[in-house]
């Protein structure tokens, strides 16, 4: 569904992303990563940008997946559409409010006002209904 692959934009160290994804064995799932030394962080577009560079594909052929509205800024700012995802925290917050409310706190309401083209329950399940399967032939 990612033919060009995915990338890791982060405003961590690179210390701290190489031991993250060797300790979870996650990194035969990413082609590449911009951490916060190769340049300006977010909410500038210059790392969503670089992303797309190294990826090989325009920002606009990108859905940058991030929890806070810096996130989504910069998405948006690089031409690359911003979906946001809530925390498990914040999950959590909005599912055990009365009425299931946005709460003041939360982080849902400054992301779509950031430009967030999509809000998401914490994992990934759903933005695969967002893509359609690419063809292996």
């Amino acid at each position: 569904r990612c033919p060009a692959g995915i990338a890791v934009v982060t405003g961590r160290p690179r210390h701290d992303y190489d031991y993250f994804v060797k300790t979870h064995n996650l990194g035969h799932l990413f082609e590449c990563a911009v951490c916060m030394e190769d340049g300006p962080h977010k909410p500038d577009p210059w790392p969503v940008a670089r992303a797309a560079e190294l990826l090989g594909v325009p920002p606009s052929e990108c859905v940058m997946v991030g929890d806070t509205p810096d996130d989504i800024v910069a998405a948006v700012k690089a031409g690359a559409v911003g979906v946001g995802v809530l925390t498990p925290e914040e999950y959590a917050r909005k599912t055990l409010s009365a009425d299931g409310a946005i709460q003041a706190k939360g982080m849902e309401a400054p992301m779509l006002k950031a430009g967030a083209a999509v809000m998401m329950d914490p994992g990934f399940a759903h933005l695969l209904d967002m893509f359609a399967p690419v063809d292996a032939a």
